[in-house]
């Protein structure tokens, strides 16, 4: 029977070659708790600014249920409002790992060769 056969008993356990800090684990909890709070807080008085002010007109349609006639459309803003706070952190997180991260090229990595362009000859 061969060494990487079905049937080998005591196979090696597969294990993740990083580790992911608990800070960072820590972070991406905290940013799914506080987003979707923070947004449905701007939600709220960004509909009701546009109440008074007459941004934008809300239809018939988004006044629901009767306790709250604009919960819908706040719902709605805020969904927005969570998806451009996303947005934000991960670009804001890829700067930074941009710069704190590990670097592009390992130890062992050579950088790619850099060809030299000439012009094209043309011939007659």
């Amino acid at each position: 029977m061969g060494r990487n056969s079905f049937f080998q008993i005591g196979g090696k356990q597969s294990q993740r070659p990083w580790e992911i800090h608990p800070l960072w684990r820590g972070i991406g909890c905290l940013m799914a708790v506080l987003i979707p709070i923070i947004s449905y807080a701007g939600a709220v008085l960004l509909v009701d600014a546009n109440l008074k002010n007459r941004w934008l007109e809300i239809p018939r349609e988004f006044y629901w249920p009767p306790t709250n006639p604009i919960l819908a459309s706040q719902l709605g803003v805020a969904l927005l409002l969570s998806m451009f706070g996303y947005f934000i952190f991960v670009i804001f997180y890829l700067f930074v790992y941009r710069v704190v991260g590990p670097p592009k090229y390992g130890p062992t990595d050579a950088p790619p060769v850099k060809r030299k362009t000439k012009g094209k000859k043309y011939s007659r």
